[in-house]
């Protein structure tokens, strides 16, 4: 038995976080005992001090959670923010959000196990907290807008891993949405799209299938983007609710490699108008005249099948929406 009576807990993850607090300690200028027992404070003067004397377990190539271990280098995930708000990567950054009614709740959620560590400022200050935390309406402001930002330990989100922010419900009655798909490497990102409920009937829209969905027309595609960049579909909610009056309307979107698999997680993001007159500029639409505008990004697990034979790839989303009471979500 070691002197510092680690071998003796109950787990190897009581065993981790003893060795890994020790070496924080001795790091830290600390006395450590030869029985594990740690005592003092940060001294700079002593031999063992280092600038870097902090530990995070969720940095190490693997974790364990009881006696189980997990590879960190496998972490999957998602941050959920039940906000009417944009989400981008690397932070996760809520920004913009309208004030609710409510209380906003972040949920990071870590399916594998492991107890992801992320940061919330708001109101100028920084809160460290585990899986779930929400943030009284009244801590925040009473009108208005504000911004949210979540960060993710460092690991979590670097390129390629199958992290996924998503940007859950939101309330926005619009005239117009417009759904992109944004692949940052990688070649010919080929896209389907196609609202499977209600049955408005027709094929999925993107290359090689149709190019609009509906009669009158419902649902327009932006065209086939060969490069990287976007492909987007537009959807006309004035057609829609005159052809299905008081429904709501679910698009189901995928997506496959034509040519060169990509690495980066592809973005799916739903931007919302009121009124205006939307105008295709290459892949997209633009609209100048909106009187409104709600956009919602969402990060996607990479995107890995491939062939030019696929017919209808992988699922990378799910927009919900009721033009009446303007009630949305994007999910996977």
């Amino acid at each position: 038995m070691a002197a510092n009576r680690i071998s003796t807990l109950g787990t190897k993850q009581l065993k981790q976080e003893a060795k890994i607090a020790i070496a924080q300690a001795k790091k830290q200028g600390k006395t450590v005992a030869l029985d594990g027992t740690i005592t003092g404070s940060i001294d700079a003067t002593k031999k063992h001090f280092r600038d870097s004397n902090s530990y995070n377990l969720n940095l190490l190539p693997t974790k364990y959670v009881d006696n189980t271990s997990y590879n960190n280098q496998d972490q999957t995930g998602s941050v959920l923010s039940l906000t009417s708000a944009a989400i981008t990567a690397d932070p996760i950054t809520v920004t913009g959000y309208a004030i609710p009614g409510s209380d906003i709740i972040v949920n990071v959620t870590w399916p594998n196990g492991l107890t992801p560590f992320f940061d919330i400022r708001y109101g100028g200050i920084e809160h460290i907290h585990g899986q779930t935390y929400t943030i009284p309406k009244s801590a925040i402001q009473t009108g208005g807008t504000g911004s949210l930002v979540v960060t993710v330990d460092a690991v979590g989100m670097q390129p390629g891993r199958p992290w996924t922010a998503q940007a859950g419900a939101f309330v926005f009655v619009a005239d117009w949405l417009m759904i992109t798909y944004e692949f940052t490497d990688g070649q010919d990102l080929d896209t389907r799209t196609k609202i499977t409920s209600p049955a408005v009937g027709g094929d999925y829209v993107g290359w090689a299938r149709a190019d609009t969905q509906g009669s009158p027309t419902i649902m327009t595609w932006g065209g086939d983007n060969t490069g990287t960049g976007f492909e987007s579909v537009l959807i006309n909610m004035a057609t829609f609710q005159t052809a299905y009056p008081g429904q709501t309307m679910i698009v189901d979107c995928r997506g496959y490699w034509f040519q060169t698999v990509g690495v980066n997680p592809v973005t799916i993001a739903a931007t919302l108008w009121q009124g205006g007159n939307p105008t295709q500029t290459g892949y997209i639409w633009t609209n100048a005249d909106a009187t409104g505008t709600l956009a919602l990004n969402q990060i996607l697990v990479p995107v890995t099948t491939a062939g030019q034979s696929v017919e209808l790839g992988q699922h990378v989303g799910t927009v919900t929406y009721s033009p009446t009471s303007g009630t949305g979500s994007i999910t996977f």
